[in-house]
């Protein structure tokens, strides 16, 4: 990591305003890094950061991860509301006018949809979390260090001002999800793999016997839910990771062939008390073949 952002790396200041180089008309793929712990939030081929005309935003979904924030949505989801901390910021998509803590709030530039993903300035986002950023144009990487970003909260600590070790970390600091896809000719193959990033055992508390949801886009609409047409037990489930463990889900779309002609996109869904989804991954331009007769 520090080989990548070598001497090129400027530190900037995190306050509202635009961040980055002066960008090209088209969106630039960004790598964004943890600096704290040295390592990138997404593998792979993953895209959680753009520049978009010298402004690089970034996956609302992921900086709520990152920070181990809150995000809601307005009924008809066009307002985000990320909170971090004390913090709060409701971004609108499209619109430069968003909301600070309930006050007027203008951004460098207005938030967009980008494969059902809601990206929104990362200077914005790292403003709300205390953090710092550093920018690589040359290498097209971000650092963010968040050894500024709020302490927990104090309801966090014991009363003589020791951290309790009994806590449990949330489920978007202790878990990294990745969802991947294959397609053959017997149909769409949809996996999950559940990390257990934390040194110590994670419980995962599911409200029914469906654990996992696989959902399937073509061009920007849903066409496919794994768990459309299925019944489960409406009980309680429990599982455990083991610290490292990871564990795969699975489900498979025997369908996918006959949906015709398009540009496909999948999103999985963890079902636990709180669900949580993974940002939407490309399965590409695909012509499915019908299968055979």
């Amino acid at each position: 990591m520090r080989r990548l952002l070598a001497a090129a790396i400027v530190a900037c200041a995190v306050v509202p305003g635009s961040i980055g180089a002066a960008g090209a008309g088209s969106d630039i793929p960004y790598a964004i890094v943890l600096g704290a712990i040295d390592r990138p939030i997404a593998g792979g081929r993953t895209v959680v950061a753009y520049n978009r005309n010298g402004t690089i935003f970034m996956d609302v979904v992921r900086a709520t991860r990152t920070f181990s924030g809150l995000l809601t949505y307005s009924k008809g989801g066009g307002v985000a509301t990320l909170t971090i901390g004390q913090q709060t910021g409701s971004f609108t998509v499209g619109s430069a006018n968003a909301r600070l803590n309930g006050a007027p709030w203008h951004l460098s530039a207005a938030p967009f949809m980008r494969d059902g993903d809601l990206f929104v300035p990362l200077n914005a986002i790292a403003y709300i979390a205390g953090a710092t950023l550093k920018v690589d144009s040359k290498h097209r990487a971000v650092e963010i260090d968040l050894n500024s970003a709020p302490l927990p909260p104090a309801a966090e600590q014991t009363s003589d001002a020791r951290v309790d070790e009994t806590l449990v970390p949330s489920p978007a600091r202790a878990l990294a999800l990745t969802p991947t896809a294959t397609v053959d000719a017997t149909g769409l193959h949809a996996h999950l793999e559940v990390f257990n990033v934390t040194e110590q055992p994670y419980p995962l508390t599911f409200t029914s016997g469906a654990q996992v949801a696989f959902i399937v886009f073509k061009d920007g609409t849903q066409v496919w839910s794994s768990l459309t047409g299925k019944r489960f037990t409406q009980s309680l489930v429990h599982l455990t990771l083991a610290s490292h463990e990871s564990r795969v889900f699975s489900a498979e779309w025997p369908g996918f062939s006959r949906a015709g002609p398009g540009r496909y996109t999948l999103r999985a869904r963890l079902l636990t008390a709180t669900s949580i989804d993974t940002s939407i991954i490309s399965l590409g331009v695909f012509t499915p073949q019908p299968s055979p007769s």
